[in-house]
């Protein structure tokens, strides 16, 4: 099994795939977690350099989301399969949920139990938005207090109704719109994306991709939104709505070079 990390030159629209370390000051290190199908993967990897990868951290499940955490500075908050936590690398905290229980039900800390946990978003620094895929709805975390609650949609009951009482359908990707302050992009099931407004919770078409949406960022100038789709990855319009790919193709494979000869196997986060 090989593990690496894609980057692209928009100079010469080629992409390139190796261990790869980047960061903003020289205190500053990106953590990644190795995403793949094959949930016997249960690691978060440290890179220390271009050619120096090592194990930051074993973990219970396949790790799909982590990042910065707001609430403790230094830590790094994850989804573990079921369960968020939070870890300084030598030690963790369960936050909410069981790394071996999916079903649904509020409660705190232990006495949360999530389905499966594809991507959260930060809203605050003590308060986190969790796209609960299975359970089919938006759930919040409250850090002071460890506590769940629904917070979208209708847990357990899959849909396709908007509103403040709206029915979602698998919900997998979740950023703040950097072009419409105060509200959440949310990826579906089907390539649907939504909007929300989280103030009054209004949830609204956004637009749709012809292939399942498996994550997504955003540009800050235009609103553009990169994302990553099957076999490869492309750009959706802020504006016009439409989508295209800029590398890999609807064709799975492994292969590095200009954009248009690069093929994907299945490109999970970006």
């Amino acid at each position: 099994m090989f593990v690496c990390l894609c980057y692209t030159d928009l100079l010469t629209k080629g992409l390139k795939c190796e261990y790869k370390y980047t960061a903003s000051d020289a205190n500053d290190t990106v953590f990644h977690s190795v995403l793949n199908c094959i949930n016997s993967i249960k690691s978060i990897f440290r890179f220390n350099s271009e050619s120096d990868m090592t194990t930051y951290l074993q973990t219970e499940r396949t790790v799909y989301h982590l990042e910065r955490d707001l609430y403790i500075p230094g830590n790094i908050l994850f989804s573990d399969g079921s369960a968020m936590k939070t870890t300084d690398g030598s030690s963790t905290s369960l936050i909410a949920g069981s790394a071996s229980q999916y079903d649904y039900r509020e409660g705190v800390s232990s006495q949360a139990i999530f389905s499966f946990i594809l991507s959260f978003l930060q809203l605050s620094t003590k308060q986190v938005l969790i796209a609960d895929h299975d359970n089919h709805c938006l759930r919040s975390l409250t850090r002071t207090t460890n506590q769940t609650g629904q917070y979208a949609g209708n847990c357990t009951h899959e849909g396709n109704q908007d509103g403040v009482n709206a029915l979602l359908n698998k919900p997998r990707s979740l950023i703040n719109d950097l072009k419409n302050p105060g509200h959440v992009l949310i990826s579906e099931q089907g390539g649907i994306i939504k909007t929300m407004n989280t103030t009054n919770r209004n949830v609204s078409y956004f637009g749709k991709v012809d292939h399942e949406v498996y994550s997504f960022i955003q540009e800050n100038k235009t609103g553009n939104l990169f994302m990553t789709v099957l076999h490869a990855v492309g750009v959706f319009s802020y504006q016009t709505k439409t989508f295209t790919v800029i590398s890999g193709s609807t064709n799975i494979g492994f292969q590095d070079g200009p954009f248009s000869e690069v093929r994907f196997d299945g490109p999970i986060s970006l």
